[in-house]
């Protein structure tokens, strides 16, 4: 079989593997129904009191503008396990004895990772097509305005993301929750870099060059009109309309979104580099030393062979929770470098002598963000580590092991947030202190219950770093499950996830045996 047809079977074989997953089917249901949200006007796309005409241009627009925001943040997510199967089901070593070179690999993943996503770029730009042709269009129907900003904008953005994570898989480093805990953070730091520089080049997601060119289109309607841009997930009545043609696609507008698609070829080549093309040698952490060879000794000791007498101890069959919870908190907080205790230390120090402002609006939240590997391997660490056989062969696994994990959790955040806590006790803040708790019955919660429930730490890391993120850090009301904000306390937001929490742990119990089961 000549090469460029073994990766062509390669890519088709990924492809359709991945696109058969419930993972992809949810993704592009949501993408989907999102899209549906922008077209219906439930999902505003506005600048201040005004929006544009629902014409082609405006709904390719908004539509292209939600599609790049979700497959951005959440597509990574979705395709950075290409590598990290073959590596796990043994097919990656079949692969390595096979003529296919590191490079033609690697090229191999990233066109298969741009074929998912470009798949779904496609579903939404075809459902945009049936939505304007029967729910009616006001200005005409207009193809080009209408598909031109997937092809210019979601495309490279969707092509570069696909480039890093094919990187992110290939370095060591990068391959697990840190990784993706990395990841999410750069990404969000390139919209308030567009922003402060007043730029378009760093602009992955082509926020700016549609906010631009948005600002304009209503400018010449109504020069008057505020300017600030707002996507929000609510129906807004009564908007102002204006005119709206669509971006104006010259080269000076097109090179800079072609050049995500070149820097997705470049980060190719460190790929290239740190791919270990399977070979577990290479990822040893450290470097095994060798040991002196004794020289064989012509004295045998007859002792060494003696019978022996063996006396066997008698095994005890009572239960103590409190032994086994030390030792799965001595088995969750294993491996972690000394850095890791020392900041974890600032953090708890900085709650007890900083501000209260401060302390509730940011070090909490960085403090309950810290130890999100810890959080994230639970109930996914026996899948993991293909334990599951013999931790789930142990007596009442749901009623011991799992509540020893899910105890380890809270004792973990609340540690970790205990200097807050402390200071709320001194300063008799009830309701304050109530939030706190949820937050640190909620975390691990979740964590239990969506590792048990996908057997990966992937999806708790996306959802608790979006919540966390949009709520106790950027003091979203309605997601500010840790009362970062009194107005968070006051409309009951963590009394909402206290109930929460107390669904998660039964849905966690019943993921768990269902794993015991199957």
């Amino acid at each position: 079989m000549k090469r460029p047809h073994l990766i062509k079977q390669l890519i088709l074989a990924d492809f359709r593997e991945r696109t058969r997953r419930y993972s992809f089917l949810i993704t592009l249901g949501l993408t989907l129904f999102l899209g549906y949200l922008v077209f219906a006007g439930k999902f505003t796309v506005r600048l201040g009191d005004y929006a544009g005409y629902q014409n082609s241009a405006w709904t390719g627009t908004t539509m292209s503008m939600t599609c790049t925001l979700i497959l951005v943040m959440f597509g990574f997510y979705l395709i950075k396990n290409a590598i990290r199967l073959d590596r796990l089901t043994g097919v990656g070593e079949i692969l390595a004895a096979t003529p296919i070179s590191r490079t033609f690999y690697i090229f191999g993943k990233f066109v298969s990772n741009t074929a998912v996503l470009s798949f779904m770029v496609a579903c939404l730009a075809g459902s945009a097509v049936v939505m304007q042709l029967f729910w009616g269009i006001e200005g005409g129907f207009n193809l080009w305005d209408l598909l031109s900003p997937f092809i210019f904008v979601t495309f490279p953005a969707v092509v570069f993301v696909a480039g890093l994570a094919v990187l992110f898989e290939s370095v060591r480093w990068l391959r697990g929750g840190i990784g993706n805990v990395v990841y999410f953070f750069a990404s969000m730091m390139t919209l308030p870099l567009a922003e402060e520089l007043n730029s378009t080049l760093f602009d992955v997601w082509g926020i700016k060059l549609f906010e631009n060119s948005l600002h304009s289109s209503l400018l010449a309607a109504f020069p008057a009109a505020k300017q600030n841009f707002i996507l929000n997930p609510e129906y807004v009545p009564n908007l102002i309309r204006f005119p709206y043609e669509g971006m104006n696609w010259t080269m000076a507008v097109i090179e800079p979104r072609f050049l995500w698609i070149g820097l997705a070829l470049v980060v190719l080549v460190p790929a290239v580099l740190f791919f270990n093309r399977f070979d577990p040698a290479k990822d040893r952490r450290r470097k095994v030393k060798t040991r002196s060879v004794e020289k064989p000794s012509s004295v045998i000791n007859k002792s060494a062979f003696a019978p022996r007498s063996v006396v066997l101890e008698t095994l005890s069959s009572r239960f103590n929770f409190l032994q086994l919870l030390v030792a799965e908190i001595r088995l969750t907080i294993k491996g972690y470098p000394w850095v890791w205790y020392i900041v974890a230390g600032a953090l708890g120090i900085a709650q007890l002598f900083a501000p209260m402002s401060i302390v509730r609006g940011y070090i909490l939240p960085l403090a309950w963000i810290w130890p999100l590997m810890i959080w994230s391997s639970m109930g996914a660490r026996e899948i993991r580590h293909r334990t599951d056989q013999l931790i789930f062969a142990a007596p009442r696994p749901l009623g011991r092991q799992l509540a020893a994990i899910w105890t380890t959790g809270v004792l973990v955040a609340v540690l970790m947030g205990s200097g807050t806590a402390i200071r709320a006790i001194m300063a008799v803040d009830s309701s304050f202190l109530l939030a706190w708790t949820t937050g640190a019955l909620f975390i691990p919660s979740l964590a239990l219950a969506l590792g048990s429930i996908s057997g990966s730490s992937k999806l708790f890391e996306i959802i608790y770093m979006v919540i966390w993120y949009l709520g106790p850090l950027n003091h979203m009301p309605a997601l500010d499950f840790a009362g970062a904000t009194d107005v968070a306390v006051q409309q009951g937001v963590p009394m909402v996830f206290m109930a929460i929490t107390l669904v998660l742990i039964p849905i966690a119990v019943l993921a768990r045996r269902r794993q015991l089961i199957f």
